[in-house]
Formats: C-alpha cells, sequence, structure tokens
C-alpha cells in the first residue's frame, strides 16, 4: 500500500473521529438543555419538555426524571410526568433509575387519573374555611365540601383570586383533630376584617390566628397540631394543592413558591383576608423574602419573628456554613466544593444548596464518589461522619443568645425526618450548640444537626432556621417552643423556664392519614 493511500486513510479516519465527536458534543448540549428545560419556572415549559425528553430515550434521562418526581410541586407536571414514563413500558428497564421512576409512575397513575386541583382547593391568595367530620375511626379524617361551596361543583372549578370565602356558622376542625378549640369557642364571623389585637393585652396565651407556612411538610404539621392543642385558630399556607395542613387548619390558602416573585404579596394578601396576627414560617427558603416584606405583613396586621437574611444564608448555603463556623472553632466535617480535594474519605456528597436526604450520596469509595458528583448539583463533598446522629431544638435570640434547647438522639430517620427519637440532657452539647447560634447570629427557632462520634467528639453537620421535622418529640418532653415563639412574636418576651425538658423520653412514629371527597 503506498504512503498516499496510507495518508488518505488516516485523514478519512481522522474526518470520522471529528464529525462523530463533534455530534457527541452537540448532542451532549442538546440534553443539558433539555435538561435545563426541567428547571423552568413555568409548569408549561416544564410538562411540554417530558414529551421531548422521552422521545429522545427515556432511559438516559432517567436520573433527571427521578430527581424531578422527588422535587416537583407542581400536580399539573407531576401527572404528565407520570403519563409520559407510563407510555414508555413496553420499552426495557435496564438501570435502577429507570426502574424507580416506573415504579413511582405506577403508582401516581394506579389509583386513577386526578384533577389539576380538588374542590377544596382555591387560588393562590384565596384563604378557605374548613368544616370537619370524623368518619368514626380514631385518627382518620374526612372533610366535606368547604363552608359555602356545593358538594356538586367539579373538581376544575376553582375561586376567583380575590375572593375570601367565610366560615359558615358553627363549623371548625376542632372536633375532628380532637382540639378544644371547637367546643371552647364560638364560631367566628370571617366576613369582616378580624379586630387586631394588642399583643401585651392580657398577656401572649389569649387565643389568636396565626398563619403557618409550609403546612405540607412535617414542621408545618407540627406547629400547627401545637397551636391547635394551645387554643389558637390556625391558618395554614403551602405552594402544594394537597399539603396535608391544608386539611388540619382552621383555613388555608394556596401561595406560590418561595422563589417565585409573587411568593411574598400573596402571604400578605393571606393575612390581610384571614385576619392572622401572627406568622410563623417553617420553610428556611421563606424567610428572606418574607424578611423583606416584614412592614408589608404588619400593615396588614400580622407580627412577625425572623432571623436576619445573613444568617439564612449561611444556613441554606453549606459552604459558606462551612467556611464560618470553621473561623469560629466550631468542629465540622472536612469539606471541600465540587472535588475529593483534601478531604479523606469515605465521603457523604451533597448539594451545596439542598434540603433533607435529596440528592446526598454515600461515597465508600472512588467509583461511588464520580458517581455522586455527577448527580448532585453543585456538590459538596464531606468527610463521613459515624457515630449517635443527634438533632438539637432550639429558641435564641438576638446575636443568638440561646433561649434554651432540646437535644435528642436520632434513633432512625427516613428520608431525612426523624421517625424514632430519644431526648437526652448533655451541657456540653448544650454549650457548643450555643456557641454555634452565636457565630451564626440565628435569631428564632431553629435545629441543629450532628454526630457524637465513637471517640466522644461532637461534629456538627448543619444548621436548619427553622423548626425541625422532630419537634413533635420536643413538644412532648415539655419544651413549649411553639408557644413561647409565639409569645416572642407577639411582642412578648421568651421565658426560658418554659423551655425546660424531661431527658429520655421516646418518640415512635407512625403514618396518619386524611381523606376527602
Amino acid at each position: 500500500m503506498s504512503r498516499s493511500v496510507v495518508l488518505l486513510l488516516a485523514a478519512g479516519g481522522l474526518l470520522i473521529a471529528l464529525g462523530v465527536g463533534w455530534r457527541l458534543i452537540v448532542t451532549w448540549r442538546i440534553r443539558r438543555q433539555l435538561i435545563s428545560l426541567l428547571g423552568s419556572a413555568d409548569p408549561a415549559t416544564r410538562a411540554g419538555t417530558l414529551a421531548v425528553l422521552v422521545a429522545e430515550g427515556i432511559e438516559r434521562f432517567a436520573p433527571a426524571l427521578l430527581r424531578m418526581s422527588e422535587t416537583e410541586t407542581d400536580p399539573a407536571v407531576l401527572n404528565a410526568l407520570a403519563e409520559a414514563v407510563s407510555r414508555t413500558q413496553a420499552m426495557p428497564a435496564r438501570t435502577p433509575d429507570l426502574i424507580s421512576l416506573r415504579l413511582w409512575a405506577a403508582v401516581r397513575t394506579g389509583a386513577g387519573a386526578r384533577p389539576a386541583r380538588p374542590a377544596s382547593i382555591p387560588g393562590e391568595g384565596v384563604v378557605i374555611s374548613n368544616g370537619s367530620a370524623t368518619d368514626g375511626s380514631a385518627g382518620r379524617h374526612r372533610l366535606p365540601a368547604p363552608a359555602g361551596r356545593s358538594a356538586s361543583v367539579p373538581p376544575e372549578t376553582t375561586l376567583p383570586a380575590d375572593m375570601f370565602v367565610p366560615a359558615a356558622a358553627g363549623t371548625t376542625n376542632g372536633t375532628s383533630m380532637g382540639h378544644p378549640v371547637a367546643a371552647a369557642k364560638p364560631a367566628v364571623d370571617r366576613s369582616r376584617a378580624a379586630p387586631r389585637q394588642d399583643p401585651a393585652e392580657d398577656g401572649a396565651r389569649d387565643a389568636r390566628v396565626v398563619l403557618v407556612t409550609g403546612a405540607g411538610g412535617p414542621a408545618g404539621v407540627a406547629v400547627i397540631r401545637a397551636l391547635h392543642r394551645a387554643g389558637h385558630r390556625v391558618v395554614a399556607c403551602d405552594a402544594d394543592d394537597y399539603a396535608v395542613g391544608f386539611r388540619l387548619a382552621d383555613e388555608f390558602a394556596r401561595v406560590p413558591r418561595a422563589d417565585d416573585p409573587a411568593f411574598a404579596e400573596s402571604v400578605t394578601k393571606a393575612v390581610a383576608r384571614s385576619g392572622a396576627v401572627a406568622l410563623i414560617s417553617t420553610v428556611a427558603e421563606e424567610l428572606a423574602p418574607l424578611h423583606a416584606a416584614a412592614a408589608s405583613l404588619a400593615e396588614a396586621g400580622a407580627a412577625t419573628w425572623l432571623p436576619d437574611p445573613w444568617s439564612v444564608e449561611h444556613c441554606v448555603d453549606k459552604w459558606l456554613f462551612h467556611q464560618l463556623v470553621t473561623e469560629h472553632g466550631v468542629p465540622v466535617p472536612a469539606t471541600a466544593l465540587w472535588s475529593e480535594h483534601g478531604v479523606p474519605g469515605p465521603w457523604i456528597v451533597k448539594p451545596r444548596f439542598g434540603r433533607g436526604s435529596r440528592d446526598v450520596y454515600d461515597a465508600a469509595n472512588a467509583a461511588d464518589l464520580s458517581y455522586a458528583l455527577s448527580r448532585a448539583p453543585e456538590p459538596l463533598v464531606q468527610t463521613k461522619i459515624t457515630g449517635r446522629e443527634f438533632t438539637v431544638d432550639t429558641l435564641s435570640g438576638q446575636d443568638g443568645l440561646l433561649y434554651g434547647a432540646v437535644p435528642r438522639w436520632r434513633v432512625e430517620t427516613k428520608a431525612g425526618i426523624s421517625t424514632k427519637g430519644i431526648t437526652f440532657d448533655d451541657p456540653e452539647l448544650v454549650g457548643r450548640v450555643a456557641k454555634l447560634l452565636g457565630a451564626l447570629r440565628l435569631e428564632g427557632p431553629a435545629c441543629v444537626q450532628g454526630f457524637r462520634t465513637d471517640e466522644g467528639q461532637l461534629v456538627f453537620i448543619e444548621v436548619n432556621p427553622r423548626f425541625s421535622g422532630g419537634l413533635p418529640l420536643s413538644l412532648a418532653a415539655g419544651a413549649d417552643l411553639v408557644g413561647q415563639c409565639l409569645d416572642r412574636i407577639l411582642g412578648g418576651v421568651v421565658q426560658s423556664e418554659r423551655l425546660r425538658f424531661r431527658s429520655g423520653v421516646t418518640m415512635l412514629r407512625y403514618f396518619d392519614e386524611v381523606f376527602e371527597e
């Protein structure tokens, strides 16, 4: 074979390789662009992208779609995702992600098609009053059609955004929840603006109307129930049409997500329409926009007690948290951003900005680490800490001055939520927590998470600037965290003696249900 022929073959091979490489690069860019559209603020864009992804090959996009099934909050988009996945059942499932995705879709579509919004859920900012009736079984609650609405109203009918629905005479949800509020308090005429009460008048223990955000999460549910037990009337807010807190509160209002520019305005409207005199947020991402809207909320009638945005940022951003507390000598795991450089293994990989256990990976070796780094958004790499895991529920004042703390062992957790726990007394731990909150200058409720290692060392993992999902255990142990928080919101003084708790109280958690027709 002549040299010229060899050169021609080599040149041809090079051109083919370049063509294939360019095609792979273009394909990769298109895939990245499609995946980025799943994070669009527009639900219609997110839903429309699903059909394109499925047509391109569901297996290659299964990790992104599975992540979407865990984080998406819009019911219509979730329904579209379930339908798109269901249409690919004839294709083989060869990856764990695709198998998990199809199992999720089967569960979501198995009960039949659901309406985009149930009849009992209003448009954003509309406040609805609940009436409730039990179905005769303890712990199972069934809600009839809301007051002022006929049960024959079709599911797709929604209320105008500027409409306020008053409570019908004699209806509350106190009976079904076993709360004394229904028997002790007559029905309130909500057709007129509720009179604002002076926080100093007769003390802060009087019954109040309190708006609670994040009503679909464990922390929101715990706060709603604690307020009900104290005899208060609760208005629940959440972005999820199916938030269980809507069914447990006296009134509810659907609001946008915290990253929506209309979020704070929508909450303010709910305050004005419900007559709420205090606001408690249980979602960290909501704190900054609510802090910026504090004056508007006060003008609408609701007092607030919100931490400084700087403190919130240094809790929500786990990299900033690591840098700050390291400067203050607080023990934390070795941590790096984007890589394991300087971080001994084994590792935990998590998003720099994340919630609960979403996108958190346990990496025992280099292969696990590479996989985790490719999955977690803006990955943070930490040395894995072993030992006994704890959470400390706290209430702190200006500059992080600790009012009270309840340490509890996290005996068992599921999806980042404590399902079994025991309170314990540890002065050393409480002292370290006080130093940590002081470094963060964190004011208000918080939950501090960490480990006591097998060698007895205390290591702190993160601080959430809100009430915790395991809050019921601390309340059951005697610490009046919610009541003292409300007193402080209404202008009172936190009484540290009311935050004392009993050590050795155990919580065993189980599922409960709410039904509606």
